[in-house]
């Protein structure tokens, strides 16, 4: 198993447009993508008492349980990476279990996989335990792939600073050269366990009580399966949707965390995303973007999003923020926004045939990726 050190954020200089072709997903919201994205669209919620957590409620004067998005058929008596293992199981089992026969019928070929896992890192505060178990999480989750989905690849990112996009432009380069015929981008995290909780707490940040701001918790796993869209189509594979740019940053060296440094920071990572999108028309209309009820983060988006204003492409687009529904999934929120994206142009409900998916972490970076209904 490798660990991607590759921090660039920069797409390979070779041009290939990656396809996606499957998705796979379990959220509190159901397990699959079309209903978990069905429910998120009508706006539902399936938030409940955390059982094993309580807070603080000075409406009642006592400690009441705490409000999160759980997967309780999955991730209840599980803690971190255990968490992690089940929720990302379920999500790649799902993913397998949708994908249609290829056009015409014909059995596929035996295709060279790479498996990308994003995951948290280990982070002593928010993990004061020994690591051996979340090192060993990538490798306990590609066991779970047997025949055709065999993966002769297995590799890791953190998804402290952009994780999706760095772990599709590194299924990218990994299928340009040839490595690869395709790849399962698979992101997971839970800040429902015990352990996330306590660290959400200590910084202040759970919305508690009469508290107006803070995060809703809540897990999820997501896969996204994607591969180079000229040679998928021959096979009889049918595209989703194409991923046209991904691009990231890092935290701003100068200034952070004002949010007015890393907003200026985010514009210009949506800015080169857009740019990259140059060789036809993008339609930068419908933004998915990790807002989660934080102050700071807000801030940084209206930073953004103000000097982004001045752009003729990003007038008045029509804003989702999946962690409404879904709660703050934290490296899983990017692979949300594929989804929420591949949904709306399914069903004929985006706004435009492109979409732009926005991501800030916590520790000031940031990530885009765009994407656009297959024109094939």
């Amino acid at each position: 198993m490798n660990r991607s050190d590759d921090r660039t954020g920069q797409e390979p200089g070779r041009t290939e447009s990656l396809a996606v072709t499957g998705l796979g997903m379990v959220s509190a919201l159901g397990r699959g993508v079309a209903g978990s994205i069905a429910a998120q669209r009508c706006g539902m919620s399936r938030a409940s008492d955390c059982d094993h957590f309580r807070v603080w409620d000075p409406a009642v004067e006592g400690e009441v349980p705490l409000h999160a998005h759980q997967v309780r058929e999955f991730s209840e008596g599980y803690e971190a990476a255990g968490r992690w293992v089940r929720l990302g199981a379920a999500a790649l089992e799902d993913l397998i279990a949708g994908r249609r026969p290829a056009v015409g019928g014909t059995p596929r070929q035996r295709l060279r996989t790479g498996l990308i896992v994003i995951a948290p890192s280990w982070d002593e505060e928010r993990f004061p335990v020994d690591p051996e178990p979340f090192e060993r999480v990538p490798a306990l989750l590609a066991s779970q792939l047997k025949g055709e989905w065999a993966v002769q690849d297995i590799e890791s990112l953190d998804g402290a600073s952009a994780g999706t996009a760095l772990a599709l432009n590194r299924a990218r380069g990994q299928i340009v050269e040839g490595r690869w015929d395709r790849a399962l981008v698979l992101a997971v995290d839970s800040l429902v366990d015990s352990p996330s909780l306590d660290w959400l707490q200590r910084a202040g940040r759970l919305k508690v009580g009469d508290r107006p701001t803070g995060v809703i918790p809540g897990e999820a796993a997501v896969c996204v399966l994607v591969e180079a869209a000229r040679p998928a189509r021959p096979r009889g594979e049918s595209a989703l949707a194409i991923v046209r740019s991904c691009q990231s940053e890092g935290a701003p060296t100068e200034g952070w965390p004002s949010p007015q440094a890393s907003g200026r920071a985010l514009a210009g990572c949506i800015n080169r995303a857009l740019e990259a999108c140059a060789d036809r028309p993008f339609d930068a209309g419908f933004v998915i973007v990790n807002l989660n009820g934080e102050e700071g983060r807000a801030a940084r988006w209206g930073t953004a999003s103000s000097l982004l204003s001045r752009q003729p492409s990003f007038q008045d687009p029509r804003l989702v923020t999946p962690a409404q529904s879904f709660g703050e999934t934290g490296v899983a929120s990017g692979a949300i926004g594929i989804c929420v994206a591949v949904q709306a142009f399914a069903r004929g409900y985006s706004p435009t045939d492109d979409a732009v998916i926005v991501g800030m972490s916590d520790a000031g970076g940031a990530e885009c990726i765009a994407v656009s209904r297959d024109a094939a």
